[in-house]
Protein backbone atom coordinates (compact mmCIF):
# COMPACT_ATOMS: atom_id res chain seq x y z
CA UNK A 1 0.00 0.00 0.00
CA UNK A 2 1.64 3.38 -1.03
CA UNK A 3 0.55 6.53 1.33
CA UNK A 4 1.52 9.89 -0.44
CA UNK A 5 3.08 12.50 1.26
CA UNK A 6 0.18 14.57 1.83
CA UNK A 7 -1.03 12.38 3.77
CA UNK A 8 1.90 11.94 6.18
CA UNK A 9 2.36 15.79 5.97
CA UNK A 10 -0.86 15.63 7.75
CA UNK A 11 -0.09 13.26 10.04
CA UNK A 12 2.93 15.25 11.09
CA UNK A 13 0.90 18.48 11.37
CA UNK A 14 -1.88 17.11 13.74
CA UNK A 15 0.72 15.67 15.92
CA UNK A 16 2.14 19.40 16.32
CA UNK A 17 -1.60 20.51 17.60
CA UNK A 18 -3.90 20.23 20.25
CA UNK A 19 -4.96 17.62 21.50
CA UNK A 20 -2.06 15.47 20.56
CA UNK A 21 0.53 17.94 21.54
CA UNK A 22 -0.07 17.47 25.26
CA UNK A 23 -1.16 13.68 24.92
CA UNK A 24 1.99 12.36 23.80
CA UNK A 25 0.58 10.74 20.73
CA UNK A 26 3.18 7.89 19.16
CA UNK A 27 2.37 6.47 16.13
CA UNK A 28 3.30 3.51 14.97
CA UNK A 29 3.70 2.60 10.92
CA UNK A 30 4.94 -0.53 9.05
CA UNK A 31 6.26 -1.32 5.93
CA UNK A 32 5.96 -4.35 3.29
CA UNK A 33 9.32 -5.69 4.99
CA UNK A 34 7.08 -5.73 8.34
CA UNK A 35 9.91 -3.12 9.72
CA UNK A 36 8.06 -0.61 12.65
CA UNK A 37 8.83 2.79 13.26
CA UNK A 38 7.17 4.89 15.88
CA UNK A 39 6.81 8.74 15.08
CA UNK A 40 6.77 11.00 17.98
CA UNK A 41 6.97 14.76 18.15
CA UNK A 42 8.47 16.48 21.14
CA UNK A 43 7.01 19.62 21.93
CA UNK A 44 9.73 20.51 24.26
CA UNK A 45 12.71 19.84 21.59
CA UNK A 46 10.31 21.14 18.34
CA UNK A 47 11.23 18.02 16.80
CA UNK A 48 9.89 14.83 15.49
CA UNK A 49 11.50 11.40 16.99
CA UNK A 50 11.90 8.63 14.56
CA UNK A 51 12.59 5.11 16.66
CA UNK A 52 12.92 1.44 15.31
CA UNK A 53 11.46 -1.23 17.32
CA UNK A 54 14.24 -2.28 19.46
CA UNK A 55 14.55 1.52 20.24
CA UNK A 56 18.72 1.50 18.81
CA UNK A 57 17.80 3.25 16.04
CA UNK A 58 16.41 6.64 16.72
CA UNK A 59 16.52 9.48 14.44
CA UNK A 60 15.25 13.43 14.83
CA UNK A 61 13.96 15.56 12.33
CA UNK A 62 13.36 19.61 12.91
CA UNK A 63 10.65 19.56 10.01
CA UNK A 64 7.75 18.38 8.87
CA UNK A 65 8.91 17.92 5.36
CA UNK A 66 12.19 16.13 5.90
CA UNK A 67 10.31 13.73 8.67
CA UNK A 68 7.28 13.45 5.67
CA UNK A 69 10.07 12.31 3.41
CA UNK A 70 12.14 9.78 5.43
CA UNK A 71 8.75 8.33 6.20
CA UNK A 72 7.58 8.11 2.43
CA UNK A 73 10.55 6.46 1.42
CA UNK A 74 10.45 4.29 4.95
CA UNK A 75 6.90 3.11 3.90
CA UNK A 76 6.95 2.71 0.10
CA UNK A 77 10.73 1.30 -0.87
Amino acid sequence: MNINVMNINKMLQELQKSPYLESHVTHKITNKDEEEISVSYSRSAARFRLQDRTGQKVKHFNNIEETAAFLEDFINN
